[in-house]
C-alpha cells in the first residue's frame, strides 16, 4: 500500500496474486525459466531472492536482487529477474483499491532438476 507520501507498504487486506493466469505454477516455471551456462559450469543448486514493487496496476518495478548466500551466479541473477518479469501479477487492495505493494519472489536454480538446453 502507498500513502500520501508515496511509501510503499508490505501489507493489504489482500496481497498479489503469483498464479493470476498461470494455473499451475510449476508448468509456467519449467517452460520460462532458463539455466544459464554459468550455471551449469559451477555444478550447484542457487535461491535467487527477486525483491520488487507490484503496481496498482499489476506492472512490477524497482526489481532487485537479494542475495540468500556467499556465492552468487551472475547469470542466475540476471536469469531470476527476467522470470520474474514473466509472471503475471494481479495487484495487492487495501479496502479493495488497488495498492502498491512491495513483494519477493525466491527463484530455486535446482541442479537435479535442471535441464540442459544445448
Amino acid at each position: 500500500m502507498e500513502d500520501s507520501l508515496g511509501n510503499v507498504y508490505t501489507f493489504s487486506t489482500k496481497n498479489p496474486d503469483f498464479t493470476k493466469n498461470h494455473k499451475d505454477l510449476y508448468w509456467f516455471e519449467s517452460k520460462n525459466k532458463k539455466y544459464p551456462k554459468e550455471f551449469y559450469d559451477r555444478n550447484k543448486s542457487y535461491k535467487v531472492a527477486v525483491r520488487f514493487i507490484v503496481n496498482e496496476d499489476a506492472t512490477l518495478s524497482d526489481l532487485k536482487i537479494q542475495h540468500i548466500e556467499n556465492d552468487s551466479c551472475y547469470a542466475c541473477d540476471v536469469e531470476a529477474v527476467n522470470y520474474v518479469k514473466k509472471l503475471s501479477i494481479s495487484p495487492g487492495t487495501f479496502n479493495d483499491k488497488p495498492v502498491k505493494f512491495r513483494a519477493y519472489k525466491i527463484v530455486f536454480f535446482d541442479k537435479n532438476r535442471a535441464i540442459r538446453d544445448e
